[in-house]
């Protein structure tokens, strides 16, 4: 499981409220005692609150539970379950020995008044005097301060307001929609609204009908809104959990039902106004006169139809091109080369408990039998370790010293930090591009060696692109501690398959040993098949340690996307709704035209018109409007795309192919839906037709 390390006052800052027990306070920070989140705490314990001032074991220690936090309590990520002081951190020697760069979050409460901007001044004063009384390891360093809300958000809130957006353009389409239903249906009723004003009923009351009607289908189709609302929620808890920031705070509550049943307000208001204005304008005696027939369709209504058609075309052009250049973005990313071989590998943390294991030595060796046992297992390959993982899993990033250039702090190179043991490279399938990987001999005690990466020999060593004069040179983290580099491996992602590689080193874990570390075991048929053997390898070396995390490494690297994938199914979901009630109401609209005009469509075709001549006169005129709609969603799509800037991989907001492919697609599917109808007139009998009327 994840937990985290607080110092200090963290909980009382954050105005954290326990579900039962106490936080972590400054008296804790060297204490062993452990917080636990109500998840772990339900699954784990049953909910017994008679846990709290007992003692648990977390990696051989015993820990006392002082706490239990409440679900919704997601810091400093929604993973972790548990927390406890900075005792470890504090206990190792490493951050007492040197004054190195050290990369903190720091939490603080501002005082009544105080902005971010006057916090970030304070912060970057006292980081000026660290580097003023110790220009060696501080010079050039910094801190920066944002509001915990950004942190914990990030680019979330943007994201959520371009699905917002998507949710009013397809809303929109859909009250476009509707209003072309109850144009049609007041039409129809126009000799029954003039026969209740002939009663004495005034227009206002006749428009209050109208709208009450409107009213009652928008309820109708608000409450069953709501009910997908709550699936749609459960849906993206059960399978997607950690797609949004606070995910599990989410919930439909009185502001989101208040909010919906304003949309529902507005909305009938929108759909219902225009029809019943139009409808209750026309005389009664013209009512009257023409309710014993067909109605033509006025210029007005045609007018209406037209701008609501144009309307949904645009509206729906803007969504297609969003969903278009997010699924390409999505592809590219999908494409990119982690720099590893994937398939068959499983992975797992283990943790050695610190008690048992205190020294170096003991360390190495706990962690040799396990890569030594798990590599005899009848279907294991290759069997490694490292403290982290591709694609997201970068953990230390440090200034770098390079051996014969400058040593100002300031000025130097920042470069991940990466622990590796075991037949790490044979287990990921990293290329070695020269020199060679780590051997046993690199124990501790022996001299220090590392394994650099391309961007770095080529970036900060100057080597060619296979990085063969990288070899031999030397590094270091402080300026003191040097690492001879004896190799030199292919790229790979730590950071992110969106953002480009850092420049890397690798050392050897038995050179700098830490008690936890990520089990890597490359596997001949199915990775999840050997983890049961496994599991009784760890047991055989020591009983109480069990591993965590356990994973395919392909789930891992799809995990890492699932952000990309949700905004593009998200957007394509409601692209592909709006696209189709565009047809569909175009489809309406044409078809009730044409109804309308029977009787000119039947004169048409007795005076001697072809069947094809009606058809390309119902697609032609049908066409104008969407044509409309398609030049106006193409400046608006032109503008607001531009929103979608900071969610695209490698893809333009200005690539033609999708603007074009979107354009002829809206096109294609109102002349056809515009052809049914079409047809459908220029096949009816014209005597029949004339008849009828």
């Amino acid at each position: 499981m994840q937990g985290a390390q607080l110092f200090g006052d963290a909980f009382a800052v954050l105005g954290a409220r326990q579900l039962a027990g106490r936080g972590l306070g400054l008296a804790d920070v060297r204490s062993t005692v452990v917080v636990l989140r109500e998840g772990l705490w339900r699954r784990r314990y049953g909910a017994d609150r008679a846990i709290l001032g007992t003692s648990i074991r977390m990696n051989g220690e015993p820990y006392t539970v002082v706490g239990i936090m409440p679900a919704s309590f997601q810091f400093p990520r929604p993973d972790v379950e548990l927390w406890t002081g900075y005792r470890t951190i504090l206990n190792d020697p490493a951050w007492g020995e040197a004054r190195g760069r050290r990369f903190q979050r720091v939490i603080a409460r501002l005082k009544p008044g105080v902005t971010i901007a006057a916090a970030a001044a304070d912060v970057n004063a006292v980081a000026n005097r660290l580097a003023a009384r110790y220009p060696d390891e501080n010079a050039g360093g910094g801190a920066t301060a944002v509001s915990l809300r950004d942190q914990l958000v990030g680019n979330s809130e943007r994201v959520l307001l371009v699905l917002f957006g998507a949710v009013a353009c397809v809303l929109m389409i859909g009250c476009a929609n509707v209003a072309h239903l109850l144009l049609a249906r007041t039409a129809a009723r126009e000799r029954e609204l003039a026969v209740r004003a002939a009663l004495g009923a005034g227009r206002g009351r006749l428009v209050r009908q109208l709208l009450t009607e409107s009213l009652v289908l928008a309820a109708g189709g608000g409450t069953i809104g709501v009910g997908l609302a709550y699936a749609a929620l459960w849906t993206l808890r059960t399978f997607s959990p950690d797609v949004l920031p606070l995910g599990n705070a989410v919930r439909v509550d009185g502001w989101a039902l208040a909010f919906c049943a304003g949309a529902v307000g507005m909305t009938a208001i929108v759909v219902g106004l225009v029809p019943a204005l139009r409808t209750t304008r026309r005389g009664l005696a013209e009512s009257v006169r023409d309710g014993g027939r067909a109605a033509s369709v006025g210029r007005t209504q045609r007018a209406t139809q037209g701008f609501l058609v144009a309307a949904e075309v645009g509206l729906s052009l803007v969504l297609l091109v969003g969903a278009g250049l997010l699924l390409r973005s999505f592809d590219r990313l999908r494409r990119v080369d982690t720099g590893v071989d994937a398939n068959g590998v499983v992975t797992m943390l283990i943790v050695a408990p610190p008690a048992r294991y205190p020294t170096p030595e003991k360390t190495n060796a706990f962690f040799d039998r396990i890569t030594e046992g798990v590599s005899t297992l009848p279907a294991v390959q290759a069997v490694g370790l490292c403290d982290c993982l591709p694609p997201t899993d970068v953990r230390t990033t440090t200034s770098l010293f390079v051996e014969g250039e400058s040593r100002v702090s300031g000025e130097l190179p920042l470069v991940n930090t990466i622990r590796v043991g075991g037949s790490y490279f044979s287990a990921l399938r990293i290329p070695v591009l020269t020199g060679r990987a780590f051997t046993s001999a690199d124990r501790f005690g022996a001299p220090a060696v590392g394994v650099v990466n391309r961007t770095l020999a080529v970036k900060l060593l100057h080597a060619d692109g296979a990085g063969a004069a990288a070899l031999g040179r030397r590094v270091s983290y402080d300026g003191s501690n040097w690492v001879t580099i004896v190799g030199v491996v292919d790229d790979v992602h730590y950071e992110g398959l969106a953002t480009p590689v850092m420049p890397a080193v690798y050392t050897p874990l038995a050179q700098w040993p830490e008690p936890g570390y990520n089990l890597i075991v490359r596997t001949a048929g199915e990775p999840m098949a050997v983890v049961p053997a496994t599991r009784r390898v760890i047991a055989g070396v020591d009983p109480e340690v069990a591993p965590s995390f356990i994973t395919s490494l392909e789930s891992a690297i799809a995990n890492s996307l699932a952000g990309d994938r949700f905004n593009s199914a998200v957007l394509g979901s409601f692209a592909g709704i709006a696209f189709l009630l565009a047809a569909v109401g175009i489809y309406g609209v044409v078809a009730y035209g044409v109804t309308q005009r029977q009787r000119e469509m039947g004169i048409r075709i007795a005076l001697g018109a072809q069947g094809a001549d009606v058809v390309r006169m119902v697609v032609a005129r049908s066409l104008r409007p969407v044509l409309v709609g398609v030049v106006l969603g193409f400046l608006v799509a032109t503008a607001s795309v531009r929103v979608l800037q900071h969610m695209l991989f490698n893809t333009s907001i200005h690539e033609t192919d999708v603007y074009v492919l979107v354009t002829v697609g809206l096109i294609g599917v109102a002349a056809l839906a515009a052809w049914l109808p079409g047809r459908q007139a220029a096949e009816a009998d014209p005597m029949t037709v004339l008849r009828a009327e």
